[in-house]
């Protein structure tokens, strides 16, 4: 029997973001594999836009609308585990991105499924570099992002301490959640690189030049 997998991504596939372009490879790769996929995103029903209909998956398009962020952050979150816990007998398992499986975590009993979330980095730490380069345009511009930092860093810590496993695209965001959760992680944890596609790219030099350049 093939896995039949729910795939919860916070960002519009229909954007340009590194985590819609990542999410769009990775299931693609992973239906080549024959895993039966449904991707659930969020998607602004005023927009005018449609997901392409080539796409070889099915995509669960999540309205939301509220004007401000975070809100809109905690209402998409709250209408994937309403989706999944109806939907619940449809999947195997759920592999989500960041902080959208943050209510689907909180009452995983109703769903009773293996949830997998994935940090391709965390707010804490991308909200305190941005602060650090430029505080004068922080206090400026962004005083919102500051306000409103205590929410995004709980609900990442709490996902991080309560998934069913965790996966990091890198031994830096790794770190970064370890520091965000002072060490406490759930109990599976890996650590997995973004793909790269050779027929696309191929390393210029010697790799070993590289490494000593980037570290890793």
């Amino acid at each position: 029997m093939n896995i039949r997998l729910a795939i919860i991504s916070h960002q519009s596939l229909l954007t340009l973001g590194g985590v819609s372009i990542h999410i769009k490879q990775l299931v693609k790769a992973l239906h080549n594999l024959g895993v039966e996929l449904e991707v659930i995103t969020p998607t602004s029903v005023n927009n005018g836009l449609t997901h392409k209909p080539y796409l070889p998956f099915h995509v669960t398009a999540i309205p939301v609308n509220n004007p401000l962020k975070t809100v809109k952050s905690l209402e998409y979150s709250y209408k994937v585990y309403k989706y999944l816990v109806k939907n619940k007998q449809e999947f195997d398992a759920v592999h989500a991105s960041q902080w959208s499986s943050y209510f689907s975590i909180i009452y995983k009993k109703d769903i009773n499924i293996p949830i997998i979330t994935k940090f391709h980095g965390t707010t804490l730490y991308g909200t305190l570099c941005g602060y650090s380069l430029n505080p004068t345009y922080y206090l400026k511009y962004e005083l919102g992002s500051l306000a409103v930092l205590p929410i995004y860093t709980h609900m990442e810590t709490t996902i991080a301490r309560r998934s069913d496993g965790l996966i990091f695209i890198s031994k830096h965001v790794e770190k970064e959640v370890l520091m965000m959760t002072r060490g406490v992680l759930c109990g599976r944890t890996q650590v997995i690189y973004n793909g790269v596609d050779t027929k696309l790219f191929k390393p210029y030099g010697p790799s070993y030049e590289l490494k000593l350049k980037y570290g890793e």
